[in-house]
């Protein structure tokens, strides 16, 4: 008895844990926790400038010499007039000036573009109905009102429904916690591009190394392109999401939405910016192969995840199912406890104690090479329905039905009454 109590508590603990890791993890989340990550790159970035733009310069001088030096050649060896002679020289100047312009305004020019694809996805947004500002913090924020809205439904008296509800609810915060990395890593990829592009841009004094220096600047281009992407659609993601949980989440139905809109989003937040990013650096066809592989990825973690969710219910129902039957037994027996509370601490112990028994059952089993099929959770499952089933006709057995019981008291007294005639007569 003291042992199924001892399950009873640890049972019910992990509910109530459950229950209240959805204001937990939200007082946990500063407001600038996650927006510091990117901030703190940026700053370390910052400091590469000084030493990054003195090589770079002294590689774009070098090779501005050697292309007006080679210049210089071939007007003489073509005994070139002063008008080629002119020509050429202002070219040349044009050329090396727009050059070592882009060098020293590097970070600057390319910081100003990043923001401005920032600012103009800000501004998307907002237009269509999302927020003006969009940070890390405030996407995994909206992701844990989700799952604080899923954890509420988690109760003690729906074992199987709780369980599907708290793995809905992980999803959902696994989610956002995917796709807020997914938007960090490209904030602090756009910083260090800006930043370490300076000394690609020092290959631009040459027309044979400008392709160098033409990358790096395309490379920026594409990840602001990335960003601005990438912050429309998780801003108008987010919204959608803020409007479905104002509406509550009371039904295993309405989680699952939320979970599947969770992975069709991280999903889009993968692919689409991606690609993009392709498209403007020259290899547009280079997305399908990656919406593809982020298909059969999202497809295969919702399939896991959703089965998962089924044999875990299976399992948790199979439990709660025997444990019924358990304190049915014992109550017929006279050694069920008669308080609500301890009914109660004895129906949540024998389900922890028949879940642990079912899953060390199941180990044996699968090294002993007798469980090749279906899931851990669903054979437990079923394996526990089972000895419920058992328990429960075995009971019913035992205890003869009113009508029997009834004639078999009328047969008792017919025979005594028999008796009594035949001594009277």
């Amino acid at each position: 008895m003291r042992r199924n109590t001892v399950i009873a508590g640890v049972a019910i603990g992990a509910v109530v844990i459950l229950a209240t890791a959805g204001p937990a993890f939200a007082q946990a989340a500063s407001p600038n926790a996650l927006d510091q990550i990117p901030e703190q790159f940026q700053g370390k970035f910052a400091g590469l400038e000084a030493s990054l733009s003195a090589a770079a310069l002294r590689l774009f001088g070098l090779l501005a010499l050697i292309e007006f030096t080679y210049a210089a050649m071939m007007l003489a060896f073509r005994q070139a007039d002063f008008g080629e002679w002119a020509a050429t020289l202002v070219n040349q100047i044009l050329f090396i000036g727009i050059g070592l312009a882009i060098l020293t305004n590097a970070t600057a020019w390319g910081d100003a573009i990043v923001q401005s694809f920032r600012q103009a996805a800000s501004n998307a947004t907002s237009s269509a109905g999302g927020g003006a500002t969009l940070n890390p913090s405030d996407i995994f924020n909206s992701g844990i009102n989700i799952a604080e809205k899923i954890l509420e439904n988690v109760s003690i008296m729906t074992p199987a429904q709780s369980v599907s509800f708290a793995v809905g609810g992980l999803v959902v915060i696994v989610a956002f916690a995917l796709i807020v990395a997914m938007m960090i890593l490209t904030l602090v990829t756009a910083y260090g591009i800006v930043a370490m592009s300076v000394l690609f841009l020092g290959f631009g004094g040459s027309r044979w190394t400008r392709d160098v220096a033409m990358k790096a600047i395309m490379a920026i281009m594409g990840v602001g392109a990335k960003l601005f992407v990438l912050q429309i659609i998780v801003g108008i993601g987010a919204s959608l999401f803020d409007e479905w949980a104002g509406r509550g989440v009371t039904t295993v139905t309405d989680m699952l939405v939320m979970v599947g809109f969770a992975i069709v989003m991280l999903a889009l937040v993968k692919v689409i910016p991606d690609l993009v990013q392709a498209m403007i650096s020259g290899a547009a066809f280079t997305g399908g192969g990656a919406l593809a592989g982020a298909g059969a990825v999202v497809a295969g973690g919702a399939a896991g995840a959703a089965a998962g969710v089924v044999g875990a219910s299976m399992a948790v129902g199979g439990a709660g199912k025997l444990a019924s039957e358990q304190l049915a037994t014992a109550t017929g027996q006279g050694t069920a406890p008669t308080s609500k509370m301890g009914r109660l601490m004895s129906l949540a112990g024998n389900t922890g104690k028949n879940l642990g028994s079912a899953v060390m059952s199941d180990v044996g089993q699968r090294l002993g090479g007798r469980a090749p099929y279906g899931s851990m959770g669903g054979r437990m499952g079923m394996q526990m329905s089972g000895k419920a089933a058992d328990m429960r006709a075995a009971r019913e057995a035992a205890v003869p039905p009113p009508a029997a019981a009834s004639t078999a008291a009328n047969d008792s007294n017919g025979g005594s009454g028999g008796s009594d005639n035949t001594i009277s007569a």
